[in-house]
Parts: structure tokens; sequence; C-alpha cells
């Protein structure tokens, strides 16, 4: 029924190696966020700009949420497809979303539309979530 043993109840609730992905994600999220916001749009702070930053952010926390899923595993993948919930916690994450974005909610929260570039920029550098993990748990080994 169990994969491994339940950890003591002395043991830390978050272990070395979550500390260690926590560290190289928000290097790696600060690194970025602020360098689109800073350098990137810097002078251009306005609604479309702010939309691009926090797209690219919800998708950058979307692929941590998978690495999370094994924080001392290099493949993240493994048995992704078993657990229903957490596939649907995701898409329906990426759901509201775009809803947030391309709809007229976006109006509520002040965001504006993107173009299918902006869309695929966002993901792409949200999906570079994963090597870096995986770079972060190899340095973590050694």
């Amino acid at each position: 029924l169990m994969h491994r043993k339940p950890y003591g109840r002395t043991a830390p609730l978050i272990s070395p190696i979550m500390w260690c992905n926590i560290v190289v994600q928000a290097i790696f999220q600060l690194t970025v966020l602020g360098y689109m916001y800073f350098v990137l749009f810097k002078g251009d702070h306005g609604k479309h700009a702010n939309t691009f930053v926090f797209n690219t952010f919800v998708f950058m926390q979307l692929f941590n949420e998978i690495n999370a899923r094994r924080p001392d595993a290099l493949n993240v993948f493994d048995g992704f497809w078993k657990n229903r919930y957490f596939v649907s916690v995701l898409l329906v994450t990426v759901l509201f979303q775009i809803l947030l974005v391309e709809s007229t909610f976006g109006t509520v929260v002040g965001t504006t539309s993107l173009t299918n570039r902006e869309w695929l920029t966002s993901v792409a550098v949200g999906a570079l979530a994963l090597p870096i993990a995986a770079l972060g748990k190899l340095a973590w080994r050694l």
C-alpha cells in the first residue's frame, strides 16, 4: 500500500532536499521575474506588461507543482497520470488562468489579452522550472 516508510514524529516537516528545491526555485523565479519586470519592461508597467509577468509567474508555479510531487527524484513525471486529482488541479489552474487573461474576467482582475507568442513564451519560461529543479537535485546529490 505504501511506497515508503512513514516519517517519525520528530522528523522535520520540510526535509533538506525540499529546502534545496525551495531555494533553487526562489532564486530562479526571482531572477526571471525581476529581469522581466525591471529590465525587459523597464518603465512600462502597464496592464499588458503586468499581465505577461503574472502569466509567466503562474506557469512557473504550475511547473513547480510538478517538481514538488517528487522532491527527491529526477523523473518527476513517473506516475504522473496515476493521480487524477493532481492532474485535475493542474488542468483547472490552466483553465482559470486562460479565463483570467483572455475573457471578461480580466477586467475584474486587471489583466489584458496576450498574443499567442506571449502565451508560448510564458509557458516556455515557466517550463524551465523543470530542468532548473533537476539541476538543483543533481547538485544536491554531489
